[in-house]
């Protein structure tokens, strides 16, 4: 992940062509299952138990090739597990679609909570994506301790309002579930979701190089 104003947006980090691809990859096999068996004459509900044991699977094969706990199927998996069973149990497809929704108000609470207490995800996710690299840029433009702490607002800023944005997404999709077809919702969920959730990234990325480049500017212009 590259930040600085020095570097390519490609170089060391995740390109938006990268994302749509992954997007797709993530996305692609579950919709397939679901609309593959509605066209064969499956019901709303077995579609979308099969789309839902295929976005499971997926996470678990993902930790296995990669050979590592990866936190967010570590998240996700099991929640697939509980859509599962409410599925099965209450025959409602639109309450398992809810329970899908789980993962994103986690998100955003986590972010949220992580920005009110003073300890920013954003900066975590930072500081483990780019490591050292942000300590070294400090070093080379001699920032004071006031400009670490412009820094560390500046994530506290990022992480409430991605937190605020996330759990809104999170609530709009919950009333889309309940206002539109299962087919509908299904359709649409996932590639919203992950156009919204490219966004986001972007939207953090491009924050925080926009408050590097003026830093840059403003030390160097002293």
């Amino acid at each position: 992940m590259s930040l600085t104003t020095e570097r390519p947006d490609t170089e060391d980090g995740i390109s938006p062509r990268q994302l749509l691809i992954e997007g797709l990859l993530n996305v692609g096999p579950a919709l397939c299952a679901y609309f593959g068996l509605r066209l064969i004459g499956f019901s709303e509900l077995h579609a979308l138990m099969a789309a839902t044991a295929v976005s499971a699977t997926q996470g678990v094969v993902k930790m296995a090739w990669k050979r590592a706990l990866d936190p967010v199927s570590l998240l996700v998996v099991p929640i697939f597990g509980v859509s599962l069973i409410i599925a099965w149990l209450t025959r409602d497809p639109r309450l398992s679609q809810v329970t899908n929704e789980v993962p994103g108000m986690l998100l955003g609470t986590y972010f949220l909570v992580s920005a009110l207490i003073g300890k920013p995800l954003t900066e975590l996710l930072v500081a483990k994506l780019w490591a050292g690299g942000v300590e070294k840029l400090a070093g080379e433009q001699g920032w004071t301790d006031a400009d670490h702490g412009s820094y560390h607002r500046l994530h506290v800023h990022v992480s409430f309002w991605c937190g605020i944005f996330s759990l809104l997404f999170s609530g709009l999709m919950v009333v889309i579930i309940y206002s539109f077809s299962v087919d509908v919702v299904q359709a649409v969920n996932p590639v919203v979701s992950m156009f919204t959730t490219g966004g986001l990234i972007v939207g953090v990325v491009v924050a925080i190089r926009m408050y590097l480049r003026r830093k840059e500017r403003a030390l160097s212009g002293q």
